[in-house]
């Protein structure tokens, strides 16, 4: 799971990695322009996002390497 959310809004993601055990992720913060690039990097499946990070995400241009993205869930 990859997240770049502070911590005082972790608790749904703890518990689901806990229960899962799954690897967390915690970026340093938001970047749309990198943030495919680091679900690539960390192999993320499942990333959460708050707000308008979905629509920065669909204004950033499409580059081939998004076609290695595997990710299946989206919170």
């Amino acid at each position: 799971m990859l997240t770049s959310q502070p911590f005082s809004y972790m608790d749904p993601q703890w518990n689901l990695v806990m229960i899962a055990g799954a690897r967390l992720v915690v970026l340093s913060r938001f970047s749309a322009s990198g943030f495919m690039a680091d679900v690539r990097r960390h192999g993320a499946t499942v990333f959460y996002m708050l707000c308008t990070m979905p629509m920065l995400l669909f204004k950033q241009h499409p580059i081939p390497e998004d076609r290695d993205n595997q990710p299946w869930l989206v919170m």
